[in-house]
């Protein structure tokens, strides 16, 4: 069936790789609605929250406002004070604003061991 292909967030030659963007991951059948916008790759400058009303009503909140410019400026102060490429876990646009902050499994796995 038809399919969604999400942009590469760690591939600067993906046409959408400066740009703001978000996604979440949703199943739905017969026996359930199942989302997922857990923020496991990464934390982006769009927060996503959801609220599902049914049998109850269901929350998670978003990212609280100016959090993925907080953790940027976290990262970057680690990285000045150990050395290691913390900073480069962000990705910024060409106007220097934080677009989204990834995760340190793809970036940084060449750096574990030093």
């Amino acid at each position: 069936g038809p399919s969604l292909v999400e942009p590469a967030f760690a591939t600067p030659t993906d046409p959408n790789y400066g740009r703001t963007w978000a996604f979440a991951e949703f199943t739905f059948n017969t026996e359930q609605l199942y989302s997922n916008i857990s923020y496991v790759d990464l934390i982006t400058a769009l927060p996503i929250g959801i609220t599902l009303e049914g049998d109850g009503t269901h929350v998670v909140a978003p990212h609280p406002e100016g959090a993925v410019d907080r953790i940027a400026a976290d990262l970057t102060a680690q990285a000045a004070a150990d050395g290691q490429p913390w900073d480069k876990l962000i990705t910024r646009g060409d106007d220097g604003k934080v677009l989204r902050v990834v995760s340190p499994q793809n970036i940084m796995a060449p750096y574990f061991d030093r």
